[in-house]
Protein backbone atom coordinates (compact mmCIF):
# COMPACT_ATOMS: atom_id res chain seq x y z
CA UNK A 1 0.00 0.00 0.00
CA UNK A 2 1.36 3.37 -1.22
CA UNK A 3 0.95 6.79 0.89
CA UNK A 4 -1.01 9.31 -1.27
CA UNK A 5 -1.29 13.11 -0.38
CA UNK A 6 -4.10 14.45 0.83
CA UNK A 7 -6.39 16.70 -1.78
CA UNK A 8 -8.21 18.89 1.13
CA UNK A 9 -11.45 20.11 -1.40
CA UNK A 10 -15.17 19.34 -1.12
CA UNK A 11 -16.98 17.47 -3.63
CA UNK A 12 -20.64 16.34 -4.01
CA UNK A 13 -21.84 12.57 -3.65
CA UNK A 14 -25.05 12.56 -5.56
CA UNK A 15 -27.66 9.87 -4.34
CA UNK A 16 -29.17 8.09 -6.89
CA UNK A 17 -32.21 5.42 -7.94
CA UNK A 18 -30.14 3.66 -10.69
CA UNK A 19 -26.31 4.65 -10.61
CA UNK A 20 -25.37 3.07 -14.34
CA UNK A 21 -27.85 5.25 -15.88
CA UNK A 22 -26.91 7.80 -14.40
CA UNK A 23 -23.69 7.50 -15.10
CA UNK A 24 -24.80 7.44 -18.81
CA UNK A 25 -26.73 10.29 -18.55
CA UNK A 26 -23.90 12.92 -17.28
CA UNK A 27 -21.38 11.68 -19.82
CA UNK A 28 -23.62 12.59 -22.61
CA UNK A 29 -25.08 16.00 -21.31
CA UNK A 30 -21.84 16.74 -19.31
CA UNK A 31 -19.32 14.46 -21.17
CA UNK A 32 -18.38 13.07 -17.95
CA UNK A 33 -15.54 10.88 -17.72
CA UNK A 34 -16.22 7.65 -15.15
CA UNK A 35 -12.87 7.84 -13.15
CA UNK A 36 -14.23 4.72 -10.69
CA UNK A 37 -16.86 2.37 -9.95
CA UNK A 38 -17.59 -0.29 -6.87
CA UNK A 39 -20.25 -2.22 -6.46
CA UNK A 40 -21.08 -4.46 -3.31
CA UNK A 41 -21.85 -8.09 -3.18
CA UNK A 42 -25.39 -7.59 -4.39
CA UNK A 43 -24.43 -5.17 -7.26
CA UNK A 44 -25.37 -2.20 -5.72
CA UNK A 45 -23.21 0.64 -6.74
CA UNK A 46 -21.55 2.02 -4.11
CA UNK A 47 -19.71 4.87 -5.03
CA UNK A 48 -18.61 6.06 -8.60
CA UNK A 49 -16.79 8.88 -9.27
CA UNK A 50 -16.79 11.15 -12.29
CA UNK A 51 -14.89 13.78 -13.59
CA UNK A 52 -17.09 17.10 -15.02
CA UNK A 53 -14.45 19.81 -16.71
CA UNK A 54 -12.37 20.60 -13.57
CA UNK A 55 -14.52 19.38 -10.87
CA UNK A 56 -15.54 15.20 -9.23
CA UNK A 57 -18.52 14.29 -8.11
CA UNK A 58 -19.44 10.85 -6.86
CA UNK A 59 -22.45 8.83 -7.18
CA UNK A 60 -24.26 6.24 -4.91
CA UNK A 61 -27.16 4.27 -4.86
CA UNK A 62 -30.38 4.87 -2.97
CA UNK A 63 -29.77 2.34 0.18
CA UNK A 64 -30.87 1.95 4.01
CA UNK A 65 -27.74 4.70 4.95
CA UNK A 66 -28.66 6.83 1.96
CA UNK A 67 -32.04 8.54 0.52
CA UNK A 68 -31.74 9.55 -3.20
CA UNK A 69 -33.26 13.39 -4.17
CA UNK A 70 -36.21 11.11 -6.00
CA UNK A 71 -36.96 9.03 -3.27
CA UNK A 72 -37.61 12.66 -1.07
CA UNK A 73 -39.59 14.23 -4.40
CA UNK A 74 -36.94 17.56 -3.96
CA UNK A 75 -33.00 18.08 -3.67
CA UNK A 76 -32.34 20.85 -0.93
CA UNK A 77 -29.02 21.34 -2.81
CA UNK A 78 -28.41 22.82 -6.13
CA UNK A 79 -25.56 22.02 -8.19
CA UNK A 80 -23.89 24.67 -10.45
CA UNK A 81 -22.33 23.70 -13.79
CA UNK A 82 -20.49 26.80 -15.97
CA UNK A 83 -19.91 25.97 -19.28
CA UNK A 84 -19.76 27.59 -22.65
CA UNK A 85 -23.20 27.09 -24.10
CA UNK A 86 -26.20 26.26 -21.76
CA UNK A 87 -28.40 26.13 -24.10
CA UNK A 88 -27.01 23.49 -26.31
CA UNK A 89 -26.35 21.33 -22.62
CA UNK A 90 -29.67 22.32 -21.74
CA UNK A 91 -31.53 21.07 -24.25
CA UNK A 92 -29.75 17.75 -24.49
CA UNK A 93 -30.74 17.15 -20.88
CA UNK A 94 -34.14 17.83 -21.66
CA UNK A 95 -34.18 15.29 -24.27
CA UNK A 96 -32.65 13.21 -22.05
CA UNK A 97 -36.16 13.44 -19.62
CA UNK A 98 -34.87 16.28 -17.30
CA UNK A 99 -37.35 19.07 -16.60
CA UNK A 100 -36.43 22.76 -16.97
CA UNK A 101 -37.36 24.69 -13.83
CA UNK A 102 -36.31 28.05 -14.52
CA UNK A 103 -35.57 29.17 -18.73
CA UNK A 104 -32.39 29.97 -19.40
CA UNK A 105 -31.75 33.41 -20.06
CA UNK A 106 -29.81 36.62 -19.98
CA UNK A 107 -29.93 37.51 -16.19
CA UNK A 108 -28.62 40.70 -14.96
CA UNK A 109 -26.58 39.64 -12.78
CA UNK A 110 -24.24 39.08 -15.55
CA UNK A 111 -24.94 35.46 -16.62
CA UNK A 112 -26.63 33.32 -18.89
CA UNK A 113 -28.12 30.73 -16.41
CA UNK A 114 -31.51 28.44 -15.72
CA UNK A 115 -32.17 25.66 -13.23
CA UNK A 116 -33.01 22.15 -14.48
CA UNK A 117 -33.92 18.80 -12.38
CA UNK A 118 -32.20 15.96 -13.66
CA UNK A 119 -33.90 12.49 -13.86
CA UNK A 120 -32.91 11.48 -10.72
CA UNK A 121 -34.22 14.62 -8.76
CA UNK A 122 -31.19 16.81 -8.62
CA UNK A 123 -31.06 20.48 -9.19
CA UNK A 124 -28.36 22.20 -11.38
CA UNK A 125 -28.55 25.71 -12.81
CA UNK A 126 -26.54 26.27 -16.10
CA UNK A 127 -24.51 29.22 -16.27
CA UNK A 128 -22.58 30.84 -19.13
CA UNK A 129 -20.77 34.64 -17.64
CA UNK A 130 -21.78 36.86 -20.00
CA UNK A 131 -20.60 40.59 -18.30
CA UNK A 132 -18.05 40.79 -16.71
CA UNK A 133 -19.64 42.65 -13.16
CA UNK A 134 -18.24 43.53 -9.57
CA UNK A 135 -20.08 43.00 -6.53
CA UNK A 136 -21.33 46.25 -6.15
CA UNK A 137 -22.94 46.06 -9.81
CA UNK A 138 -24.65 43.15 -9.02
CA UNK A 139 -25.88 44.75 -6.03
CA UNK A 140 -27.00 47.38 -7.71
CA UNK A 141 -29.24 45.60 -10.22
CA UNK A 142 -30.51 43.30 -7.53
CA UNK A 143 -31.74 46.55 -5.69
CA UNK A 144 -33.13 48.00 -8.69
CA UNK A 145 -35.64 44.73 -9.22
CA UNK A 146 -38.37 45.34 -6.36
Amino acid sequence: MTSQSVRTQIHARLVIDGVDEALRFYAEVFGADLLERFEDNEGAVVHAALQIGESTISVTEHSQYNTSASALESSPVILGRTLEDTDTVCARMVERGSEVIFTIADQHYGKREGRVRDPFGHLWILSRPIEDLDNEEIQRRLSEMD
